[in-house]
């Protein structure tokens, strides 16, 4: 834990794909060093690349990442960035589309060793050791920064992290499978020349011995739709369990919409749990006709069915 104005080194990411990006990343780490309490002491080189998820149309994103000395708490270095984000044009808020374009973006990566759970701060950073437009700036500046969680370096989170190939799109999966099943889609994914396994969780949402766990998957692909497909229902063939439905669905494959195919999956917008699911493992990811997150659409169903059971409840025309 960290006494009263005592120094702690914290890393902070740097994002912009809107306007003149490199000039608004400069802008950010000067103003951040002209707070109280905030020294910028490095700021490493810029990194292009894709937007991951999010609302389709995007420009690409510059980023970087900068080492800071400060004597501020989380949450005060929290404020003061978001304060620095709102000077450079960016209003957060339930306006501002998640996931979408941005004329600067700062989040918080580490904080010396700490761990910070709460309501609208997550020290370390979620999802920086899934991402290589994090790690790689914050490599060149601070290889030796370990992970409080993971309990590695920045360079060895790097040398696992997934890489998305030229031109790949993000593809997201759902199966019905028992250990064996899952160790195999694993090694089919991770061994075919034309896909990266990004992501995986495993989860089990009834308390019921019968009920199967489900896996879901986050793939970067080259291959065409169909391609995928082929390759998706191979894999199903190999995992059948005799259910109606097949072991494998394709949920997303990038941000295409085909009835013939089924994508986006119907599973996502019959119910809540496939969405919670696919929240947890990517809540950045867009549902085509939907046109929002899958974080997003999950929020706003669980709020309709909030707001219809309260209708319920105090309609007196209802038994």
């Amino acid at each position: 834990m960290v006494g009263p104005s005592q120094t702690v080194r914290a890393y902070v990411g740097l994002g912009s794909n809107l306007g003149d990006r490199e000039a608004s990343i400069r802008r950010a780490a000067e103003m951040l060093g002209r707070r109280d309490g905030i020294l910028v002491m490095q700021v490493s080189s810029f990194m292009e690349t894709d937007p991951v998820g999010g609302p389709p149309g995007q420009g690409k994103f510059l980023n970087a990442a900068a080492a800071l000395d400060t004597t501020l708490s989380p949450q005060q270095l929290l404020v003061a960035c978001m304060k620095v984000e709102r000077e450079l044009g960016r209003a957060r808020g339930p306006d501002e589309p998640r996931w979408g374009a941005r004329p600067i973006d700062i989040d918080i990566l580490l904080y010396g060793d700490e761990i910070v759970r709460e309501r609208d701060l997550e020290i370390p950073h979620p999802r920086m050791h899934k991402r290589e437009f994090v790690l790689r700036p914050l490599a060149e500046i601070a290889p030796d920064a370990r992970h409080p969680v993971m309990n590695v370096s920045v360079a060895e989170l790097l040398g696992e992290v997934p890489v998305m190939p030229e031109g790949a799109v993000a593809a997201y999966l759902r199966m019905r499978c028992d250990d064996a099943g899952y160790d195999a889609v694993r090694s089919a994914c991770e061994e075919h020349e034309s896909i990266v396994l990004a992501d995986a969780v495993r989860l089990r949402f009834r308390k019921i011995p019968s009920c199967p766990e489900e896996a879901f998957m986050e793939v970067f692909t080259t291959l065409a739709l169909r391609d995928f497909m082929g390759f998706c229902d191979t894999l199903a063939k190999k995992l059948d369990d005799g259910a109606e439905a097949p072991a494998v669905a394709v949920l997303l494959y990038g941000t295409e919409q085909d009835a013939d195919f089924g994508i986006p999956h119907p599973s996502l917008h019959d119910g809540t749990n496939v969405l919670r699911s696919l929240k947890f493992l990517a809540p950045y990811a867009w549902v085509p006709g939907a046109g929002m997150t899958a974080g997003e659409l999950l929020e706003a169903r669980e709020t309709a069915s909030r707001q219809f059971w309260l209708r319920g409840a105090t309609d007196p025309g209802r038994n």
